[in-house]
């Protein structure tokens, strides 16, 4: 959801589990060392030609 979709990150979080925003970013900084709006400009990047 965070590579393809524009839903903000509080909506993200609830709809994959998280209690919050503050605890889905804790996820990705501990398993991705990334924050999610990164891992998002990331992907969005990769789609321009």
């Amino acid at each position: 959801m965070i590579e393809q979709s524009r839903y903000p990150p509080d909506v993200i979080a609830k709809e994959t589990g998280f209690r919050d925003r503050r605890h889905m970013r804790e996820a990705f900084m501990r398993d991705f060392h990334l924050p999610p709006q990164a891992i998002r400009r990331n992907a969005r990047g990769a789609e321009s030609p």
